[in-house]
This record gives structure tokens, C-alpha cells and sequence, in this order.
């Protein structure tokens, strides 16, 4: 009898191992499982940020574009036709690559005189607007990522 009392203690030791084991992989699986989730929160976030930029970037280059065709128009119109053109293409190039076209932008693209100086006041608040909307976004998600690296330590 002895040695069937050995046997249940020791089945009941085992068991109570395995339990532990198994809650243990349990909490790891859980913990690996917030640690991947926030791993891919994190990727999405930097793709979002660097999409941001990307786009600040290709706005800015808009309205380089668009200040200089306005001043070609002014300038060069009569003087240097072939300026204009390429200056237009060089907007119609960079606003297809941002993906920015306003209607404003478009009657600058298509002017065949210089537009008024409240035309191109126009464009340059749409395209400062525009600018500020993602320097905002980019700014905040900035902030978001900086606070969420500070709650992670």
C-alpha cells in the first residue's frame, strides 16, 4: 500500500507540473501575442509617417513647380515660349506623381497670359493648406510614436 501512495503523489506531482508548464507556455503565447501585435502596429505607423513625408516632399515639389510656371508666365511668355512649356510639363509631371491637382492649378497649367498676383495667392494658400493638413498628421504621428516607445520601456 505504501508503494501505491508513492505512485498517486507522484502522479499528482506530475500533474501539477504539467499544469504549471502549461500555464507558463500560456502566458508566453500571450505575452508573444501583444509583442507581434505591437510589432505590427508599429510597421503600420512608420509606413503611415514615412507616407507622410513622402507626400510633404512630392507637395513641396508642386509648389516649386507652380511658383516657377507662374513666374515663367510672367517672364517668359513672349520671350522664351519654350520656357513656359517646359515648366508646364514639369508641373503637369509633378502634379500627377503627388497626385495633387486643384482647379486653380489646372488654369495655371493651361494660362496663356500671367495670372494675377490673387490667382497665384490662391494656389499658394490651396498648396500650403495642403501642406500643413500632412505636416500635421505626420507631426501628431511623430508624437504618437515617441509616446508609445515611452510606454513600452
Amino acid at each position: 500500500m505504501e508503494g501505491s501512495v508513492d505512485a498517486s503523489t507522484a502522479s499528482a506531482c506530475i500533474a501539477a507540473i504539467s499544469a504549471t508548464i502549461s500555464a507558463v507556455s500560456a502566458w508566453n503565447s500571450r505575452r508573444s501575442a501583444r509583442a507581434s501585435l505591437a510589432a505590427l502596429q508599429d510597421s503600420r505607423e512608420q509606413r503611415r509617417l514615412e507616407s507622410s513625408r513622402a507626400a510633404l516632399v512630392a507637395l513641396g515639389d508642386v509648389y516649386d513647380d507652380c511658383m516657377s510656371l507662374a513666374e515663367s508666365l510672367r517672364r517668359d511668355l513672349t520671350r522664351d515660349p519654350a520656357e513656359v512649356s517646359r515648366r508646364r510639363e514639369a508641373l503637369r509631371r509633378t502634379s500627377l506623381v503627388a497626385g495633387v491637382m486643384t482647379p486653380t492649378m489646372e488654369k495655371l497649367i493651361a494660362a496663356t497670359v500671367p495670372l494675377n498676383s490673387v490667382e497665384v495667392a490662391q494656389i499658394r494658400e490651396e498648396l500650403m493648406s495642403r501642406s500643413l493638413s500632412l505636416r500635421q498628421f505626420s507631426d501628431g504621428a511623430q508624437v504618437n510614436q515617441t509616446l508609445g516607445d515611452r510606454s513600452s520601456r
